[in-house]
């Protein structure tokens, strides 16, 4: 959109004031009228229920004998007539209300300016992207067409989107070029959601198409849902020299090896796992989210990540547990959640030193090689929290003694609450807390904050 000079932009503010006028006085006008007939039912029903409350006097005083239900009838009606004075009272008071703000904003509107305050004027030099705020947080709100303007050339405010693919949202194709267009030279982050979009569904090809010709501004890449497998990606792989952050759907891992080779800056790897990644030489990987089951020869391929969330499962082939464990020498944070598979689960933290670990989070049925884990790896600990653990006294004792430093505990067992909080007690609230864990600020016990000693 070509950008307007201060005098265009002066006269389209000075018709758009007129226009605005003119609605406010056609509204005015409108609302006179309301305000006339409801103040004019409000003065009928003041009558009828002066008149019905006369009536109902005279029932009671009257030396004839009455009925009862003419009496009723009257109350009944009486009743009715002021509710109905009461809504009418409140919509009037509503319609006071509106009448009342169209007349400020015809007196803000009438106030004159002139050019060289309309140049000067505090909004007319809110930086760009205080402006690409103001109009993300007005969404289905007015703008002004110079805020407007001021948004669409402003490339960042189109770089980052997240869309559901699906035959029930057409137009998200249409805002997806639309996206693409407008954010020009600025590195993308894209998150395509196929869930609801049925397999081998065009719409998927098309929206994979329209970002492979923007494949070299990607910083960030999610795909969402499985139906993106029956899509070919040979030609989308091309060039991803700002790519950073990867999530690919399963099975889209056959074409890692070729993936790395032509994204030098990739960190972050999102994958479902499960899948053999022993071909692909990982070392920039410094961050990786695996959602399905691997073993330590997998993780092996990775030296250099900081943080890594996965599962691992012990599963028949047992010449996968047979290595010696992994090094992770760069390791600061793990989440992992240990499950048994069809055989006899294998003593997992035997299998692993991480001699950086500042924060551990675990799943796991059993506690009894943490605290031998934590004295191989020498390292740090911080922050520790135990999920679905069967964990005694002796066993929390010792793993404390090797995690001197820890700042944060969390323990979670779902099972036998009562137990395991007395157990935390005896160990931390008793004699001993202050020996084994000075430096612990926060402690959870089954989603409940407990209190510390002070010092």
């Amino acid at each position: 959109m070509p950008n307007k000079t201060d005098e265009e932009l002066f006269h389209d503010h000075e018709a758009k004031t007129r226009t605005l006028l003119a609605e406010i006085e056609k509204s005015l006008r409108d609302m006179e009228k309301q305000l006339e007939r409801a103040l004019q039912a409000g003065y009928d029903l003041e009558w009828r229920l002066a008149s019905l409350e006369a009536r109902e006097n005279e029932l009671v005083q009257a030396t004839e004998p009455i009925s009862a239900a003419q009496l009723r009838d009257v109350r009944v009606e009486y009743f009715v007539v002021q509710r109905k004075l009461r809504t009418t009272v409140e919509e009037r008071q509503v319609l006071e209300d509106r009448r009342n703000a169209l007349v400020r904003d015809r007196a803000a509107l009438c106030m004159p300016i002139t050019l060289g305050a309309f140049r000067s004027a505090p909004t007319r030099r809110v930086p760009d992207e205080i402006l690409t705020e103001i109009f993300m947080a007005a969404k289905g709100e007015k703008v002004c067409e110079e805020w407007r303007v001021s948004v669409c050339n402003y490339p960042p405010a189109w770089a980052s989107f997240s869309w559901a693919l699906s035959e029930e949202s057409p137009s998200a194709l249409r805002w997806l070029q639309i996206c693409l267009e407008r954010s020009k030279a600025a590195s993308l982050t894209v998150e395509l959601d196929g869930t609801k979009s049925p397999r081998h569904s065009g719409l998927l090809t098309s929206a994979l198409e329209l970002i492979s010709a923007h494949s070299q501004r990607l910083y960030s890449l999610r795909l969402n849902g499985d139906h993106w497998t029956s899509i070919r990606l040979t030609g989308f792989y091309a060039q991803l020299p700002r790519l950073e952050i990867l999530q690919l759907p399963f099975l889209f891992t056959t074409h890692l090896s070729h993936q790395f080779k032509i994204a030098p800056r990739l960190h972050t790897l999102i994958l479902p796992g499960s899948q053999p990644l022993h071909h692909i030489s990982a070392s920039q990987i410094t961050s990786l989210h695996m959602g399905f089951y691997i073993t330590p020869a997998t993780l092996s391929h990775f030296p250099n990540m900081r943080s890594l969330t996965c599962k691992i499962v012990a599963k028949m082939d047992t010449s996968l547990w047979s290595m010696p464990h992994a090094i992770l020498p760069n390791l600061i944070f793990w989440r992992v959640e240990f499950r048994s598979g069809q055989c006899a689960e294998p003593d997992i933290f035997d299998y692993f030193t991480t001699p950086a670990l500042e924060s551990l989070d675990i799943t796991i049925p059993s506690a009894s090689k943490i605290a031998a884990f934590l004295h191989r790896s020498g390292c740090l600990l911080r922050h520790l929290a135990l999920r679905n653990c069967a964990v005694n006294a002796t066993e929390l004792v010792d793993i404390f003694e090797h995690a001197p430093n820890l700042e944060s505990f969390t323990v979670v067992t779902g099972f036998n609450r009562t137990s395991i909080r007395e157990q935390v007690s005896e160990v931390l609230i008793g004699r001993s807390s202050e020996a084994l864990l000075p430096k612990l600020r926060h402690l959870v016990i089954d989603g409940s904050c407990i209190p510390l000693r002070g010092p």
